[in-house]
């Protein structure tokens, strides 16, 4: 549109004009998605209102990326508390994709964040990183990595492999039992596991010795 009178338009070409639309469709699908879980929670939380009683369900996400997104939008919700086990490639691509920074937010907010991996020499950065603004312990337990939520929701993830592939898969779940059970496991673990301060020393005496 031009600055002058009367207005005159210069129209895009085609391309252009297809790639902007395309661009704005992609805008907002990626805001639903962000916004998604709030939605679900907001009305799963309406609705219990209304009918007097809790409403408990699983729910299946598939594919990398949305495991990834969905962690996120996860630890974003949270208001008291997270608890998280990760593989040790787990704990560095968490870093990877920006999930170091929305922690270090929510301990800003007084979130408590308690993680647990196996620190090595491949994950110290993101271990320093981690400790920076929460607590983290090393275990050599093979855990399948889970998050709790305010012990009110709980994320399975999955790898295809089993051991040290990405979670390709994961399951969310708010039934009490199962949120349970897997808080009395982490709180096992993190009993019997070594402080991330202390493991840290640990690699690095290592590195530099001859």
């Amino acid at each position: 549109m031009s600055l002058d009178r009367p207005r005159r338009y210069t129209p895009l070409k085609i391309d252009q004009a297809l790639n902007l639309l395309g661009q704005e469709a992609e805008r907002k699908i990626l805001e639903l998605e962000k916004k998604t879980p709030f939605l679900l929670r907001e009305l799963a939380r309406r609705s219990d209102l209304q009918s007097g009683k809790t409403n408990f369900a699983f729910r299946i996400i598939q594919g990398s990326k949305n495991v990834s997104k969905f962690q996120i939008m996860l630890y974003e919700s949270a208001k008291q508390q997270i608890s998280v086990t990760m593989k040790p490639n787990e704990l560095a691509k968490l870093v990877f994709d920006g999930a170091d920074d929305v922690f270090e937010k929510l301990t800003q907010d007084n979130v408590s964040v308690k993680g647990l991996s196996e620190m090595n020499k491949f994950n110290l950065d993101a271990s320093k990183r981690f400790l920076e603004f929460s607590k983290l312990h090393t275990t050599h337990t093979n855990v399948v990595p889970f998050a709790i939520i305010d012990d009110q929701e709980a994320l399975i993830c999955l790898s295809r492999d089993g051991k040290e592939g990405m979670p390709e898969n994961a399951i969310w779940t708010n039934h009490p039992e199962m949120v349970t059970i897997l808080k009395d496991m982490f709180e096992v673990l993190w009993s019997t596991s070594q402080r991330g301060q202390s493991r840290i020393r640990e690699i690095e005496q290592t590195l530099v010795s001859p």
